[in-house]
């Protein structure tokens, strides 16, 4: 596999998330942003270390608050959420 399969994201950049739930109902609720998320520069954190003669990967894992919702009723369920990624251009 090469590097050009894989997407990833750049250094130094700040990307905003947001979330979108389903309910039982099948609907979706609108795209909440979440937050603003800035990656590192390279000298800021490294992903690979040796230690002991190893290479150790170091990921990033990220947590997120998940607002609250409003104007649910009694009946509504939230099923499932996903998490993407937005620009200024995204339509959802």
């Amino acid at each position: 596999m090469t590097s050009s399969l894989l997407r990833s994201l750049r250094r130094d950049e700040t990307y905003r998330y947001a979330i979108i739930f389903y309910d039982n109902k099948g609907r979706r609720t609108d795209v909440m942003d979440l937050c603003d998320i800035k990656t590192p520069e390279y000298l800021e954190y490294r992903p690979f270390i040796i230690e002991n003669s190893k290479l150790i990967a170091r990921p990033i894992g990220v947590r997120l608050a998940i607002p609250g919702l409003r104007g649910l009723d009694d009946e509504t369920k939230i099923i499932g959420c996903q998490i993407v990624r937005r620009s200024s251009s995204d339509v959802y």
